[in-house]
């Protein structure tokens, strides 16, 4: 079973067994998000400039930064910035929830998506954005984990 509770932490202050990082292949984003990265953990980014992982939506990649609390970084596809929707976004929670369950995870976390990417979205001229990210987030996370088991 997951925990999952809301929380403001920088990335590499979060205390989880997974935290999860949504990025986005187009390269400017890309390219922002690894010094982003790179400047929260150490080089934690380098192996993306191998091009094993190139932020197609739904992708994932594992880094196990040394400079951070947590023990996995969970990067997760997001597609292109300017296609990203509410919708993605509950999927891409849901894909992390699923390979955090796999990887034995009791504690995960979510990363707020690229603020640039998510103004650049069909979304993202909304007023309670923000408020749209968390719950479909939250969403997709609980009801990916979600098992009847009677």
């Amino acid at each position: 079973m997951i925990t999952l509770t809301a929380g403001s932490e920088k990335i590499h202050r979060a205390r989880a067994d997974v935290v999860a990082l949504l990025v986005f292949e187009d390269r400017k984003t890309l390219l922002r998000q690894k010094r982003q990265l790179n400047a929260a953990l150490g080089d934690a980014a380098a192996p993306l400039d191998t091009g094993a992982f190139t932020g197609g939506f739904g992708e994932t990649f594992l880094l196990y930064p040394l400079k951070a609390k947590t023990r996995l970084l969970l990067l997760i596809g997001g597609g292109k910035a300017g296609e990203l929707t509410i919708e993605k976004l509950r999927r891409a929670a849901a894909t992390t929830a699923k390979t955090a369950l796999r990887l034995r995870a009791s504690t995960l976390a979510l990363v707020e998506p690229d603020a640039e990417a998510l103004a650049r979205s069909p979304s993202g001229d909304e007023k309670d954005l923000w408020e749209q990210v968390g719950c479909a987030l939250g969403e997709g996370t609980a009801l990916s984990l979600y098992r009847f088991d009677r």
